[in-house]
């Protein structure tokens, strides 16, 4: 389970070179429990630029999703 843990943070930060304006910070992984079937890999993506995000894969992930969260006045969005 920790290698592939290690491999989908390596497949998500090198997502982030191939873009010279991203960088992935604060990268990790829920592990998933016994009898859980997926769990979830949470980051910041942060950009100096208007840069788009048009998708997302993983070679160890049967689906990979992308979900947008931000602070609002103190509320998670």
């Amino acid at each position: 389970m920790k290698s592939k843990i290690v491999a989908v943070l390596l497949a998500l930060s090198g997502a982030a070179v191939q873009a010279q304006n991203v960088e992935v910070k604060d990268a990790w992984v829920r592990t998933a429990v016994p009898g859980q079937l997926g769990t979830g890999a949470f980051m910041k993506i942060p950009s100096k630029t208007d840069t788009q995000l048009v998708g997302v894969s993983s070679p160890v992930a049967g689906v990979a999703e992308v979900h947008e969260m931000k602070m609002d006045k103190d509320v998670m969005t």
